[in-house]
């Protein structure tokens, strides 16, 4: 258990609980027991992970993530495919996993049915959701020894916060989710995720829905196109989720992408979550290319405002907004693989982090130099350059922008 605090996201109205985000402080006590378990169970975590699900396998990159997804765009491009990038976003993911999927915790109801109903199941997929748990918990699946799922089933067992602006008031016992701040968060929402990925997965794949990705087996940038092929195209950062694929008409490429939106809305409420279509959530980049490109295009951004039908149960939600560039992992993928946008941000955010240390550190003549030199590699340079590695070969403009005459020369 611990403190829950609510965190305010620095946009919005303070008035609305959508404008927080809610923080676990868990005590000091449960830190340490779950630090101890947590690394035995890691290596059933890696077994079990999907081939792109980074924050699942052993020395995970963010830039790797950011990576596949640069270089299916350019691979399409040179190509001339048309391809589409559909990125996840899902409501309050980590609080609305349902932990019985990674591992056994006894429900309280006998009825598994009332237990679904309280974890905001809707009944449409009530079925599908008990068919899911009655397969067993992933760690079980896995080969997870039994004393220590045991005890781990025991320490989510009893989960429970307060309020830490209400200390002397009841307790909130919980029996769904994984908070942020727990040191099983990531293992459970891992385990879950993969079940949930691998599943969907191999439903596109058999449907050649997904896009095919070489692969030699190497986690960071130093790779090439190796012996094997992943025909798995959904790259996974924690509950960040890209999901790849191309075709050889513009027609084509509409098609697949409302298709698989449409199955993986589906996938996702049968294991309890829900994608958030708000802008700036889930949303996608499609590039389209070949022979009547000009007329499709025309069609999605003149005449449907930017979006393409889908048909799913959740309400109100009957299409998917197409924009031309997404913020993903710290970066910009954009339509057209075009590095403008990127190199804006990471000069704003370049300025911003110089503007913070003007007058403590490079506006103080007491302080050297050298260490201010120091300082300025440390902060403002690291922050323009994060995830340089996953650029593309700029053009004279870009290479300009980025030059000493650039809006972030000192």
């Amino acid at each position: 258990g611990g403190r829950l605090v609510a965190a305010y996201k620095q946009r919005g109205s303070t008035r609305e609980c959508d404008s927080y985000r809610a923080l676990l402080v868990s005590s000091s006590l449960a830190k340490a027991f779950h630090s101890v378990y947590r690394t035995r169970v890691m290596k059933f975590v890696h077994q079990g992970a999907g081939d792109l699900q980074f924050t699942s396998h052993r020395s995970p990159s963010v830039s790797m993530a950011a990576h596949i997804i640069r270089l299916h765009q350019q691979a399409m491009q040179r190509r001339g495919r048309s391809a589409a990038t559909l990125f996840i976003d899902i409501k309050e993911a980590f609080y609305c996993v349902i932990r019985q999927h990674s591992l056994p915790a006894t429900f309280e109801d006998e009825d598994v049915f009332r237990f679904l109903n309280r974890m905001s199941v809707c009944d449409m997929h009530i079925d599908q959701v008990a068919r899911l748990l009655a397969e067993g918990p992933s760690l079980e699946a896995l080969g997870c020894d039994e004393h220590l799922l045991n005890i781990v089933t025991e320490f989510h067992r009893g989960t429970w916060f307060h309020l830490a602006s209400d200390v002397q008031g009841p307790l909130v016992h919980t029996e769904k989710g994984t908070r942020p701040g727990d040191g099983f968060a990531d293992v459970l929402s891992s385990l879950t995720f993969a079940k949930w990925l691998i599943r969907l997965e191999n439903h596109l794949a058999a449907e050649e829905i997904l896009s095919v990705v070489p692969w030699n087996d190497e986690n960071n940038l130093m790779t090439s196109p190796g012996p094997s092929l992943i025909t798995k195209g959904i790259v996974a950062w924690a509950d960040d989720v890209a999901v790849m694929t191309d075709a050889d008409e513009p027609l084509k490429i509409v098609d697949k992408l409302s298709y698989l939106t449409e199955v993986l809305v589906q996938d996702l409420q049968d294991f309890g979550m829900t994608p958030n279509f708000g802008h700036g959530k889930t949303e996608a980049v499609l590039d389209l290319r070949g022979r009547s490109s000009h007329s499709v295009r025309r069609k999605i951004f003149n005449e449907d405002k930017g979006q393409i039908a889908i048909n799913t149960t959740l309400t109100h939600v009957t299409s998917l907004r197409i924009v031309h560039k997404y913020r993903h992992l710290g970066g910009y993928i954009t339509h057209g693989c075009k590095l403008q946008p990127e190199l804006q941000h990471r000069i704003a955010q370049g300025r911003k982090t110089c503007l913070d240390y003007k007058q403590k550190i490079y506006g103080n003549k007491a302080i050297p130099l050298g260490h201010r030199l120091q300082v300025l590699k440390a902060t403002a340079l690291t922050s323009t350059l994060y995830n340089s590695g996953t650029w593309s070969r700029m053009n004279a403009k870009e290479t300009q922008r980025m030059g000493p005459r650039s809006d972030f020369a000192l």
